[in-house]
């Protein structure tokens, strides 16, 4: 990290406009969401990475991994997710303490409702935005950032797999 205290002004300049999409985005796509399928973001994308997994199930950790969220807010979001019958919980056979996440019929349900909303305001909001140069280099840039702020997001631990292969 750089020693060196204050931005500079062109330093500002990138930093002011990026901090206020950092709040204004998410506020956005979540209240909207929240209207059109009674969920947040966050939700529909747990409910997304349970769609795309084998079997439609995965483990909590790696879950938590997918939407950048320590495993105390995942089980959470879990939590909310089971209690509006969108997931199951169980616990994992093989090791007690790791719990298995699974996605239910009435969750890709609203999943398959939920995406069309989510995709028309990602492209009205950021997509049609930009111009494809700039999607692509907001693409690098995001990915820069993400592997700083998360560097084990490409490899996120799952219990259950990795006792699968025990």
């Amino acid at each position: 990290m750089s020693e060196q205290a204050a931005l500079t002004t062109e330093q500002f300049a990138a930093w002011k406009p990026f901090a206020a999409v950092l709040e204004l985005l998410p506020t956005a796509l979540n209240s909207t969401l929240q209207k059109a399928t009674g969920q947040p973001l966050v939700s529909l994308y747990a409910l997304g990475h349970l769609q795309r997994q084998p079997n439609k199930t995965t483990g909590l950790s790696d879950l938590a991994a997918c939407v950048s969220s320590a495993l105390p807010r995942a089980s959470r979001i879990v939590a909310r997710l089971e209690a509006d019958g969108l997931v199951t919980r169980s616990t994992c056979a093989i090791d007690g303490r790791a719990v298995i996440v699974t996605l239910t019929a009435k969750g890709e349900d609203l999943l398959a409702e939920a995406m069309p909303h989510h995709d028309r305001l990602v492209r009205d909001l950021l997509v049609d935005v930009l111009s494809a140069e700039q999607l692509e280099q907001l693409r690098t840039i995001a990915g820069a950032l993400e592997a700083q702020l998360h560097p084990d997001i490409a490899a996120p631990v799952d219990r259950q797999r990795q006792l699968d292969t025990v």
